[in-house]
């Protein structure tokens, strides 16, 4: 009787404890699927946060605004556009155009060296005579040129080869020895011809005019050609309604141009020599140029 007593107590027991925890586990099966719901639907917050950043505005300074990249099909949002710009004083950029340009500067000096080329020629059936006669002749032709003393003699070549131009059934051996005379005193030029030929020089190949230095005289020739072209060119955008201009382009040539007033070719014993007399030698100028051409744009 007593263990169906404590049996059934037990019983209602159970039965109390299932009846409190169901709803208990109801509330939490709703609150997982609410949870779930709420990671599906976006805050108010971000949703308002995302509409402010659409609705925005760009604020942008007219004076920024490039008509040329602007496009506008509207007549009357074109015709607003345009007093705007008009209000603030935004010019449309003019059209760009280029100009080729020329200068030239010139200086003229007198020279103060001549170089003078000379040749001891030599022929013989045998090489060893004309050899030989031909180192005499040279020999005597340094010696009667060591007593100036602004000379300078260099040996600028020596050959030796056949000749049967003269008869081709014989053949005949030259011998040339070229040198080189670099004279500081042009009041001597004629003297030093003179000696030379004299000695037993018998050809006189040229007669050149030199500048010892010509940096400082083309330095200066070349700034006065950069001034004047910019004097040109800004006078020249001046006529065309512009105040500013750039070089895109410019080329500079530098030059030194000398006269060539005294040539001898084959001089066999020159009448100078036979007569005593000394040549007439006048030196030419020589004349040292810039040249610039450029192109500008404004």
């Amino acid at each position: 009787m007593h263990k169906k007593w404590y049996g059934l107590v037990i019983l209602l027991v159970l039965v109390a404890a299932l009846l409190v925890l169901m709803p208990y586990e109801i509330n939490l099966i709703r609150r997982n699927e609410v949870n779930d719901i709420e990671e599906e639907i976006v805050e108010p917050e971000e949703i308002t946060e995302m509409d402010e950043i659409n609705e925005r505005e760009e604020v942008v300074d007219p004076e920024q605004i490039d008509l040329e990249d602007l496009v506008i099909e509207d007549d009357e949002l074109l015709a607003a556009v345009e007093d705007v710009v008009d209000e603030v004083g935004v010019e449309p950029p003019a059209e760009r155009a280029t100009l080729n340009l020329t200068w030239q500067e010139e200086t003229s000096v007198a020279p103060d060296q001549a170089r003078l080329i000379l040749a001891v020629e030599t022929e013989d059936e045998e090489i060893e005579p004309a050899y030989q006669e031909n180192n005499e002749i040279v020999e005597e032709v340094k010696q009667a040129l060591e007593e100036y003393d602004d000379l300078e003699i260099e040996t600028l070549a020596f050959n030796i080869y056949p000749d049967r131009y003269v008869d081709r059934e014989a053949t005949r051996y030259r011998v040339v020895n070229r040198l080189q005379l670099v004279l500081s005193d042009l009041d001597l030029l004629a003297e030093v011809i003179d000696s030379a030929v004299t000695a037993g020089v018998n050809r006189i190949n040229s007669v050149d005019f030199l500048l010892s230095d010509s940096r400082e005289v083309q330095a200066e020739t070349t700034a006065r050609a950069i001034e004047g072209l910019k004097n040109k060119a800004s006078e020249l955008t001046t006529e065309f309604d512009r105040e500013e201009y750039r070089f895109v382009e410019i080329d500079l040539q530098e030059s030194l141009q000398r006269d060539r007033p005294y040539l001898y070719r084959d001089v066999m014993m020159s009448e100078s020599a036979a007569t005593g007399t000394l040549p007439s030698i006048e030196p030419g100028d020589i004349t040292i140029s810039t040249t610039l051409r450029a192109k500008i744009e404004f």
